[in-house]
């Protein structure tokens, strides 16, 4: 498949969300089969996809930023403005998934603090706050102090965000599969192998041998650590979630 093919591939399916954008503003979130009682659907999935990805993406970023880890600080850019990219995309997905995505506003005149959710969208807002700075100071600006300031800001906030939004799911008795008190520690341990590999795909696609190289090195580095990261991430689930 050459350039322009893709291109006229992604527009077209560009269209066809902003087709379908409109008819959920237009006619609420009915044209999905959900509802009241109903209120979750399709975009829930697909909002964790971003949200989980955007989050792996800081991580890693902040381990070059942050961290100061040689092998990722080639990456720590990139990451950032695909950690931006993916976080704008979970907003936008769980707009679109509320019954009138306009009404949000009114959770700032009248928040309820005992919600997870609300929680779960402030936690994501600041976080996106703090990558917003950490982007402006250390892409635009050029000031490695204070974009190293905000990258530990929105370190700490990509792991509260990502915790939230566990807790979210792991309030959720209608669920056994996806309820109880290891779901914030599970959705950061999966935020880093999507993040690690979303960050890979879409760097060695870039094609430029410097990145390649980077993103190699990065393997090489993290090779343990992931290994390791594995069989937590395996013995939660059997404990959790027994397999026989």
């Amino acid at each position: 498949m050459n350039q322009r093919t893709g291109l006229a591939i992604s527009a077209a399916l560009t269209a066809i969300g902003i087709v379908g954008a409109l008819m959920l503003l237009i006619k609420g979130h009915g044209v999905m089969g959900t509802s009241h009682q109903f209120p979750w659907g399709i975009f829930i999935s697909t909002y964790l996809y971003f949200a989980l990805i955007g989050s792996g993406l800081c991580l890693i970023s902040s381990l070059g930023c942050v961290f100061g880890i040689e092998p990722f600080t080639a990456i720590t850019r990139r990451s950032v403005v695909l950690a931006m990219i993916t976080l704008s995309a979970a907003f936008l997905i769980m707009g679109l998934e509320t019954p009138q995505p306009l009404n949000m506003i009114y959770m700032l005149f009248s928040p309820n603090f005992s919600a997870a959710i609300f929680w779960m969208g402030s936690l994501y807002g600041v976080y996106l706050f703090f990558l917003v700075g950490e982007f402006w100071y250390l892409i635009v600006k050029a000031s490695p102090s204070r974009g190293h300031f905000f990258g530990v800001l929105a370190f700490f906030a990509a792991l509260a965000a990502s915790s939230n939004l566990g807790a979210v799911f792991g309030f959720l008795h209608a669920r056994p599969y996806w309820e109880g008190a290891y779901m914030p520690v599970y959705f950061i341990l999966t935020a880093l192998p999507v993040g690690f590999g979303s960050a890979g795909h879409f760097l060695l696609s870039v094609g430029r041998p410097r990145v390649r190289l980077a993103d190699s090195a990065c393997h090489r580095q993290i090779n343990g650590p992931v290994s390791l990261h594995h069989v937590v991430l395996f013995d939660l689930e059997a404990a959790h979630w027994p397999l026989w």
